[in-house]
């Protein structure tokens, strides 16, 4: 009877120990993808607002080149958190891989659509056959956002995606000139940097009330 009831309390340890372990790995997740979110939404907005200034300025689209320097300091940014991860020993998980896989191929999608599309479209008289570059990386934004969403099983992503990429995507398109950054900004904000800081936020408040909690024990 003492052995039935030891290997019962032994399996119900064991499930404890796993649920632990898995309710930990998914916080580790939700953290580290909030700071890959966090980070491209950051730089993506810093990006917008440096080439509307200076668009705006000098007259000149060719400092749309700067979104050429946005994916490789992104990408840059990216490796940097994922060796603090590894050095903290956060453990690797799949989805933490497929995260910053997702981004990862938004940088070269942004990349080969600048390179591969007429720049005679950052003029001011566009033309309807060329391709919108500034509406492209917003639906890039969108798209990878939106699949970040999927993957997190996060309503907070997908719903903040859904408000920012009709919006900022129509404005791109009936703007010209260097108010398109206003729209790429918008993007940015909207979809990536305020669920990020949510997602954020919430992990630290539940950190906090678990410490509380346990120190309360």
């Amino acid at each position: 009877m003492d052995m039935e009831n030891n290997e019962q309390l032994s399996a119900q340890q064991s499930l404890k120990i796993i649920s632990e372990a898995i309710e930990q790995s998914r916080k580790d997740m939700t953290h580290s993808c909030g700071k890959t979110l966090l980070m491209w939404g950051t730089i993506i907005c810093l990006t917008a607002t440096v080439i509307g200034f200076l668009w705006k300025l000098t007259g000149s689209w060719y400092w749309n080149f700067m979104w050429l320097v946005m994916v490789f300091g992104g990408l840059l940014a990216n490796r940097k958190i994922t060796r603090s991860e590894n050095i903290a020993g956060t453990p690797k998980m799949f989805v933490n891989d497929m995260v910053k896989n997702i981004w990862k191929a938004f940088a070269v999608t942004v990349f080969i659509a600048i390179l591969a599309g007429p720049f005679s479209i950052f003029d001011s008289e566009s033309q309807s056959h060329e391709l919108p570059i500034t509406a492209t990386i917003i639906i890039c934004i969108s798209l990878a956002a939106f699949i970040t969403g999927l993957v997190l099983k996060s309503n907070t992503i997908i719903l903040c995606n859904c408000a920012g990429a009709y919006s900022s995507t129509s404005a791109a398109l009936e703007s010209n000139g260097a108010m398109e950054m206003a729209a790429v900004f918008m993007a940015g904000l909207i979809m990536m940097v305020v669920p990020a800081l949510i997602i954020l936020y919430r992990m630290k408040r539940a950190g906090e009330g678990a410490a509380q909690a346990k120190n309360n024990e």
